[in-house]
């Protein structure tokens, strides 16, 4: 709400609103961000944040929006979990090569309580956000937690605007408190069963380590690292 009320003061940019972002959508070379800064103020936050910590930074990058609900209550936004999708892929190319992973989904869930908001915005390749009506998005990129206080938690987006390859729109969120629903252990048991527990295992631990595991080859590292302890 914080920014929606400013926008109407004044023009916003995002190297003001979400100056991380910044690079995404204008040149690089006109901006730079203490990034150093930014971990520490997650650091300092990480109680306010709980386990959407782990996910940051950018950790859910690539991952599919499944939705995006909201009410006067409530802000839900569900993905795809891009990194556990990812290791499964691998984990079948070595394991169980005929069965492919196209179909498989592994939620997690975004739900923004007490008083939520949410805005959309075009930015202008000189960083100016402009207000536009709700638009569909299909991809996750990037985010900025932009404020915490006791009373707040801000956070920027960066999508994929659905049917628009290319085009990126930045949404900002806000509301009282974040709680994220991980269902992706219940979702991997669904489709593997108790047949790859260890590899399972090993992932989830290396991921909540702080392990990038959104690549396919480090994905195949990682189980080449299991298969080497288990000798």
């Amino acid at each position: 709400m914080f920014y929606y009320v400013m926008t109407l003061m004044k023009q916003l940019t995002i190297q003001t609103v979400a100056p991380f972002l910044a690079n995404q959508f204008i040149d690089s070379a006109t901006h730079t961000f203490d990034f150093t800064a930014y971990e520490s103020f997650l650091a300092q936050h990480a109680e306010q944040l709980g386990s959407f910590k782990k996910y940051l930074i950018d950790k859910l990058h690539d991952s599919k929006v499944l939705e995006i609900a909201h009410n006067h209550e409530q802000l839900r936004i569900v993905l795809d979990d891009f990194n556990t999708l990812v290791f499964a892929e691998a984990l079948l190319s070595k394991k169980q090569p005929a069965l492919h992973p196209e179909s498989f989904t592994f939620p997690i869930t975004l739900e923004f309580q007490g008083n939520p908001s949410i805005h959309y915005y075009q930015v202008t390749p000189e960083g100016v956000l402009h207000p536009i009506p709700p638009v569909p998005v299909d991809e996750y990129l990037y985010e900025q937690v932009t404020q915490i206080t006791n009373q707040c938690i801000e956070i920027a987006f960066k999508f994929w605007k659905s049917g628009s390859p290319g085009k990126a729109i930045l949404v900002m969120v806000s509301s009282q408190q974040l709680t994220v629903t991980e269902g992706q252990d219940e979702a991997w048991q669904q489709v593997f069963g108790d047949q790859f527990d260890a590899y399972y295992s090993y992932f989830k631990e290396q991921f909540n380590e702080g392990r990038y595991l959104s690549d396919y080859q480090e994905c195949l590292n990682l189980i080449k690292e299991l298969d080497l302890l288990k000798k």
